[in-house]
């Protein structure tokens, strides 16, 4: 087992552990590199981020809706866009 892994691995790693549990090998070599890794640590948070946000706007959104519609596509109404940017500028403030 290698204890290296490429920033490409991790986020794709990161990613993939949204959707569903890591083995436990995958997932301690993912962390010792989020130890050393502040560039993907930081990526890590944003992606946080961004599926707290697409949940809460996923969650209006169909809430919203009439019973039964949600399974049709939905677009993001302009409102939604721009409090969705809001939010991310938020999360990641330009120095």
């Amino acid at each position: 087992m290698h204890l290296f892994m490429p920033c490409e691995e991790a986020a794709r790693l990161t990613s993939e552990e949204r959707d569903h549990p890591l083995p436990w090998s995958r997932k301690v070599i993912l962390r010792i590199h989020l130890v050393f890794c502040a560039h993907c640590r930081a990526c890590c948070r944003k992606l946080a981020i961004l599926s707290c946000i697409a949940a809460r706007a996923g969650e209006t959104v169909l809430a919203r809706l009439p019973v039964g519609a949600g399974d049709r596509d939905v677009t993001l109404s302009s409102e939604a866009r721009e409090r969705i940017k809001r939010a991310l500028d938020c999360a990641n403030p330009r120095k």
